[in-house]
């Protein structure tokens, strides 16, 4: 399957970064919906499907990791991608505990993400790499 029509949902409470990703990940033609909090984003699964999650790890109110623990209960099947600005190698490992697709920090996070959401959705990439890895690359507020 093409990258046209595969939907993304991003959980991110920054609007400037989430319409960044929007912007990227719609240039690539995936379909990118957004919502600022985890549970929109738990609303917004109830109703649609989607291929995959792209959420912020410190949101307001329930946190990422949280958000991806009832993914995985509901929908152990749907990809998972965790974003975030604070990476620490606890949290790298709870969130693969927890067989989240990846766990990226927000540095360079428009060129690693358009990789790593082409490589878990489109049928191109399939059978490249198995399980979950950690790409840590650090934090710059500055750049995004």
């Amino acid at each position: 399957m093409s990258a046209r029509g595969r939907r993304v949902l991003i959980v991110e409470d920054e609007a400037r970064l989430r319409d960044m990703l929007v912007h990227a990940i719609s240039g690539m033609e995936f379909r990118a919906e957004t919502a600022h909090n985890a549970e929109t984003a738990l609303a917004m699964l109830e109703q649609n499907a989607f291929d995959i999650v792209l959420t912020d790890l410190n949101l307001t109110g329930m946190q990422g990791m949280d958000l991806c623990e009832r993914v995985r209960q509901r929908w152990p099947d749907l990809q998972v991608v965790i974003l975030t600005g604070y990476g620490s190698l606890d949290a790298a490992k709870n969130a693969i505990r927890l067989e989240v697709a990846d766990f990226l920090t927000k540095r360079d996070a428009p060129l690693i993400l358009l990789f790593v959401i082409a490589y878990k959705l489109c049928d191109t990439f399939a059978g490249v790499m198995t399980g979950p890895f950690v790409l840590a690359i650090g934090f710059d507020k500055a750049s995004y």
